[in-house]
């Protein structure tokens, strides 16, 4: 068995923690990378001494590291999702942005780079001339828009299509309970991953 496969087998609770047969320090550098080095350390909360104490203190600095960066996403998501509301633009907090906060029991649990953000097609220039305004700089325009709001803050993704520019109906924005809407940032989700990350895809991506 390769260590992802041994990795995903007992962060999902297949199996137990792997013991002394496997080399800890590779597996370690597999979970970060793969962003699942938070939940390791949640898995291994009060299992004791064992041969993952070297690495332990590693994936607990990682949750720690989640969480600081996960409240100032929050502040971000609020603050340009309510300049968006403001406007009267419809938007959703897609991928990360949501999922920390509604499929993760703890939001330092889940690694986030970027901010995802959708809005309608028809939506896509006000959305960024209001983000630009809220001291955002344009950095890339294609399947979506990439602004940096320098230092302190994740960068922003404004989304309006999948990759490839296959668009969702209308109707995906509309207001609806919280049950559904919580059911289309899981349909963004599962899209957007099958078109863009299919080949190559992180363990985070399908713990998601």
């Amino acid at each position: 068995m390769g260590l992802i496969q041994l990795l995903w087998d007992w962060l999902t609770g297949v199996n137990d923690a792997p013991g002394y047969e496997i080399d800890w320090d590779q597996l370690a550098i597999l979970a970060e990378g793969h962003g699942m080095a938070a939940l390791a350390a949640e898995r291994l909360r009060g299992a004791g001494s064992g041969p993952w104490e070297p690495v332990l203190q590693r994936w607990a600095a990682a949750y720690y590291r989640n969480l600081g960066v996960n409240q100032l996403v929050k502040r971000q998501v609020e603050q340009l999702g309510g300049e968006f509301q403001q406007a009267g633009l419809a938007w959703l907090p897609v991928k990360g942005a949501a999922l920390a906060w509604s499929h993760y029991q703890d939001p330092g649990l889940r690694p986030m780079n970027d901010i995802d953000l959708l809005v309608r097609p028809g939506d896509v220039l006000r959305a960024v001339r209001i983000a630009r305004s809220a001291g955002y700089d344009l950095e890339k325009l294609s399947y979506h828009a990439l602004l940096n709001g320098g230092e302190g803050c994740r960068p922003i993704e404004i989304h309006w299509c999948l990759p490839g520019g296959d668009p969702f109906p209308e109707d995906f924005l509309e207001a609806g309970s919280a049950e559904e809407m919580a059911a289309r940032q899981y349909l963004y989700c599962l899209a957007h991953l099958l078109r863009q990350h299919g080949q190559a895809p992180r363990l985070i991506w399908h713990y998601d």
